[in-house]
């Protein structure tokens, strides 16, 4: 039963940001004074604060506060008359008693003073340390803040952080996290360690604002001043920020680096991150079987996140043949720790396993067994393929990406449906570079379809390459299937190539291709084209179809040419139409996406084709 009295403020846990109340376990670290569950302290191995290795071991139960000068006082008066005795004795006549007890009496009150102020020191330092663990830990007040205050305009800060602290919990000051961020400014500006830490975990995840546009960006610069500084949780953060490539300045392969370092210092997350990084070959060469390592060794050490992981590469054979039944005992161990897509892997798993578990199947011949298994494993890989279209479609990216991986541990690496549908998730997720690589895949598996390349091309043209783009979409329309080789030249067309002989291609194809191609070469009006998409569209094809089409190209070239407002418009009333079948719906939703991540400073496609259209 909690002991919290209701209105309490309780402080927070910098490692997980939960109260840290009286009846739980905690600790108090030795450099900062910062509270903390005592399972973060030892899930972080350190303050997750300030950084600090040292935590103070406190008393389980508080004292209470007894008043002891009367008895002390007491003590002395005894101790006086004793001396005041003993010097009357000493004496030996009446009249010499008298000054002898005054004497003794004085003598028993300069002891007992001295008495009263050794054990009241004493005194005083085990109420302190007891007191650390009271029922509800000490406060700022509004005198300690406005206190706080005096000193950090003076310049001290630790005291600039604990004034941010007040202002982000809202004690002692009014909750402010604007307020906040400031003074941890302050503090990092004059190289506090924590203030710096502070200002990354305010920043990291907060959305771009006219007042602060550019967020993200803000947190490398302090993210990095504390890595540099030896901040294992910095170095972590650091390399998270740097990997993304929705940061302006974003470099995976530095990324990639700070997240081996923490790493290789015992940080779990930054194992599970630089793993993540070795699978999808992000800022470092793609190598699943060490990713299999470092994934293996963060669930070791009890990270939920990496047994998940590790099931999945175990069950897809990355390592040997694939082990469904360890990947059950890894899922399982992640399911007691209450990690949500393990707990919904466990039934799937268990079934498979019972399957491949030569005990659970009827003695059949060889050959009937054999036939068997593989039709089972066939239809429940198709059962997944389903399950992850369902959730992808739902917008439940955590289980779609959970069935796609089900689906390539059962059908192995050659399954081109599971490697799209999780590029599907990861272009969902904003992850371009990892939708990139399923692309790339699906291309691989799949040379003939003319879409594969279609796909993986207009990846590249968001990242910036479209040189690289206009090559995929060129060898796409060489190799692929009638009639994709025309949309994949009036996409190249879109981007910037030369129209060539489009137009008189397009024309066998219909007469809706032929006045798309007018739109792509800048011949035709898509407002006009709009019209004649409601009235006069393709046969056999909604409105909306067509009216799709036209406005995803016509945001590419608006987009193409610099007009992001334009671009954008278009874009939009595009996503409107529901043609969600459709790649210009596709490239439509997925270009919004980017522009929304990155706030008031996005670039045009113009812009980013002008930073990066090379190979890289």
């Amino acid at each position: 039963m909690s002991t919290a009295r209701p209105g309490v403020q309780h402080p927070r846990c910098p490692f997980c940001h939960e109260a840290v109340r009286p009846d739980h376990t905690k600790a108090a670290c030795d450099g900062c004074m910062a509270w903390q569950h005592g399972a973060c302290w030892d899930d972080h191995g350190r303050c997750a604060a300030c950084e600090a290795p040292r935590k103070l071991f406190l008393a389980g139960a508080a004292v209470r506060r007894r008043s002891w000068a009367p008895a002390a006082f007491v003590a002395a008066a005894a101790l006086g008359a004793l001396l005041g005795a003993s010097l009357g004795g000493l004496a030996g006549d009446g009249g010499a008693r008298g000054p002898a007890l005054a004497m003794g009496g004085m003598l028993g009150f300069i002891v007992g003073a001295a008495l009263v102020s050794l054990v009241g020191e004493s005194r005083a330092a085990r109420v302190t340390a007891a007191a650390l663990d009271v029922e509800d830990p000490p406060e700022l007040d509004a005198w300690a803040v406005a206190r706080e205050t005096e000193r950090a305009e003076r310049g001290d800060p630790r005291a600039m952080r604990r004034v941010g602290e007040a202002h982000l919990r809202g004690v002692g000051a009014p909750k402010d996290e604007g307020a906040a961020l400031g003074w941890f400014r302050r503090g990092a500006e004059r190289g506090d360690l924590s203030c710096a830490l502070a200002c990354v975990r305010l920043l990291e995840r907060r959305p771009g604002t006219k007042d602060l546009p550019r967020p993200r960006e803000e947190a490398v610069r302090w993210a990095r001043q504390a890595a540099e500084a030896g901040s294992v949780d910095a170095m972590m953060r650091l390399g998270l920020l740097l990997v993304d490539r929705s940061v302006a300045g974003a470099d995976p392969r530095e990324g990639a680096r700070w997240l081996r370092e923490a790493a290789e210092r015992g940080e779990r997350t930054a194992a599970v991150s630089f793993a993540w990084c070795l699978e999808r070959g992000l800022g470092a060469p793609s190598d699943e079987r060490e990713a299999l390592s470092w994934y293996r060794r963060a669930a070791t050490g009890g990270s939920a996140a990496a047994m998940v992981h590790l099931a999945a590469l175990l069950e897809r054979g990355v390592d040997g043949p694939p082990d469904l039944t360890a990947a059950a005992a890894w899922y399982r161990r992640a399911a007691a720790l209450r990690q949500p897509l393990a707990e919904a892997a466990c039934d799937d798993l268990d079934d498979a396993a019972d399957r491949l578990d030569d005990d659970a199947l009827p003695p059949l011949a060889a050959a009937d067994r054999a036939r068997e298994l593989e039709e089972h494993r066939l239809d429940q890989a198709h059962v997944h393929v389903v399950r992850a279209q369902a959730a992808l479609a739902d917008g439940d990216l955590v289980v779609a990406d959970r069935q796609a991986l089900l689906a390539l541990g059962l059908l192995g690496d050659g399954a081109p449906d599971a490697h799209a549908l999780r590029a599907a998730v990861a272009e969902a997720r904003g992850d371009l570079e990892g939708a990139l690589a399923g692309r790339r895949r699906v291309a691989e598996l799949r040379p003939e379809q003319g879409w594969s390349w279609l796909h993986q091309a207009r990846l590249e043209a968001l990242l910036g390459r479209r040189d690289v783009a206009l090559d995929l979409l060129a060898r796409g329309a060489a190799c692929g299937d009638e009639p994709e080789p025309v949309w994949l030249r009036l996409w190249r067309v879109g981007l910037g190539a030369p129209p060539d002989e489009l137009e008189a291609d397009a024309a066998e194809e219909g007469a809706w291709t032929a006045r798309l191609a007018r739109l792509v070469q800048r011949r035709a009006d898509p407002d006009a084209l709009l019209l004649e998409a409601t009235r006069d569209g393709p046969p056999g094809q909604r409105p909306d179809d067509a009216r799709c089409e036209v406005l995803g190209f016509a945001g590419l070239l608006a987009d193409v040419d610099g007009d992001l407002e334009a671009a954008r418009a278009r874009y939009e009333a595009c996503v409107a139409t529901d043609a969600a079948d459709f790649v210009e719906h596709e490239w439509a939703r997925l270009r919004l996406a980017q522009l929304d991540r990155a706030g008031a400073a996005a670039p045009s496609l113009r812009d980013l084709f002008g930073a990066g259209s090379g190979r890289g």
